[in-house]
Order: structure tokens, then sequence, then C-alpha cells
């Protein structure tokens, strides 16, 4: 789905993309792994990290090996399948509020 901001319903998935984010910041998402994929050469992991970077929340990427059994971390209030979908999706370098909105939102909407 295509999020028009010029209707009402793009600003909705906005302002929702920011509450949701909200939520996951106060069941402590920051500096947590939310994804975790094996490196292309098969040397270890990558993973998909939330973090603090200056007044937002980045999604960022670090190498992962210690963590490689340990659980990621889920939200308590999304379901367990949506939340694979979706965070497999997230985009490193950006903001979690804009990976929020483009890729949990329409998971969650369907």
């Amino acid at each position: 789905m295509v999020i028009d901001k010029t209707t009402g319903r793009g600003c909705a998935w906005s302002i929702a993309s920011k509450t949701v984010t909200k939520l996951l910041i106060a069941e402590g998402i920051i500096g947590r792994a939310i994804f975790r994929k094996p490196r292309p050469n098969g040397d270890g992991y990558n993973l998909l990290c939330v973090v603090k970077y200056g007044e937002n929340a980045h999604v960022m990427l670090q190498r992962g090996d210690d963590m490689a059994v340990e659980p990621l971390w889920a939200p308590s209030f999304v379901d367990e399948e949506i939340w694979k979908q979706a965070v497999v999706k997230f985009h490193i370098f950006t903001e979690l509020d804009r990976n929020v909105e483009k890729h949990l939102l329409p998971e969650m909407d369907e």
C-alpha cells in the first residue's frame, strides 16, 4: 500500500507510527537486537539494533557474534508473526518511526 500524506489516511498512519514508536521505546527497544541474519560470507551474524541517535531512535547494524543464540527482542503488543514479517524489512540508518510506518503498520493493517 502506498502511504500518501496528502490524504487523511496518510496523516493518520504518520501519527500512528509515532504512537507505536513511543510504545516500542517504552517497552525497552532501545539498545536491543531486533533481527539477526547470517553474514553473506558465513562468518557470524549481523544484528539490527535500535539505538538512540540525537532526538530519535534509529535502526542500526552491528556485529552480533556474541549474541548468536540469545533471543531477539519483540514487543508484547504486536503479534509475533507480524513483528517477524515487518522487522526483516526494516532499513538500517533509518529512524524507527519511519520503519514502523513503512513496514510494521502495513503488516498490521492486513
